[in-house]
């Protein structure tokens, strides 16, 4: 039949989790990586912070204690905050998780965003929909919107910019 075969076996896998256990499967970074993350700070009676081994404060959120809060800084429900993170003064919070070792300016506005560890961004900052790579700097007074940082990134004082994959050339 034309010189080639195509196999009819596919492989397969398969993973059983106790009943306590949360799975989910993550094939997008967005919107799919950026939901699960929701979830899981989420203390919502259903949702997977059970994962995060405490209950949430108060607040209904997951902030460190190592966490350096600004004046007039807020950080509202469904957050995460990792050890050692410094949040500048004014600083607005929401549905977002925010891995160890990141610096958070003055002013900053951070919204349904995951930033991983050791990122910069840096004052007067809007952030919303995304997710910044491992130790990528946000320059002061930029707007991200639905975009995805890679690692290193850096993105220069001042930018607008809008549903893009930042990437460094190769």
């Amino acid at each position: 039949t034309g010189g080639f075969s195509v196999s009819s076996h596919r492989p397969c896998c398969v993973f059983l989790a106790p009943d306590a256990a949360y799975c989910a499967r993550v094939d997008t970074v967005s919107p799919a990586f950026l939901e699960v993350a929701r979830e899981v700070a989420s203390p919502a009676a259903n949702d997977a912070a059970h994962l995060i081994g405490r209950s949430p404060s108060k607040y209904e959120n997951f902030v460190e204690t190592s966490v350096h809060i600004g004046v007039k800084s807020t950080i509202g429900p469904g957050c995460i905050v990792g050890d050692n993170v410094t949040l500048g003064d004014r600083c607005s919070v929401k549905r977002s998780v925010i891995a160890p070792g990141c610096s958070i300016g003055t002013g900053v506005k951070l919204i349904n965003s995951v930033v991983m560890a050791h990122a910069t961004i840096e004052d007067g900052c809007t952030v919303q929909g995304c997710v910044i790579g491992p130790r990528a700097v946000i320059g002061a007074g930029s707007s991200l919107r639905e975009c995805i940082v890679a690692a290193e990134y850096e993105v220069d004082d001042g930018e607008d910019i809008r549903a893009e994959t930042l990437a460094k050339k190769r």
